[in-house]
């Protein structure tokens, strides 16, 4: 599960290729609960803007997992950036008629 997690910090600025299903919702998850975390965390212990640092470190990786998932199901990796339309199309499988490229 760690490699989940790792594995977007890595490909960082890839925002070609293509991410499967798990590895974009176990990214998420994960970052949401450690920002769940520093929340609770900036509450208890009064550290100021420590969760709000921890979303500019995981921005970038996000973005580029979800360009990546985005063409993984066949449509075009800017998708990802309206709102509502990257979560709902982030759920749908990928497109295995593609290679890993997105040629057919």
């Amino acid at each position: 599960m760690h490699n989940y997690f790792l594995k977007p910090f890595i490909n960082i600025l890839n925002f070609k290729g293509r991410s499967n299903l798990k590895e974009f919702w176990y990214f998420v998850l994960i970052n949401f609960g450690i920002s769940l975390i520093l929340v609770m965390t900036k509450k208890i212990h009064g550290i100021d803007k420590i969760d709000i640092y921890y979303r500019y470190v995981y921005i970038i990786p996000l973005i580029s997992l979800g360009f990546r998932r985005i063409q993984d199901t066949g449509k075009n990796g800017f998708l990802f950036l309206i709102p509502i339309v990257n979560f709902i199309l982030s759920a749908f499988p990928g497109d295995e008629r593609k290679n890993r490229y997105g040629n057919p």
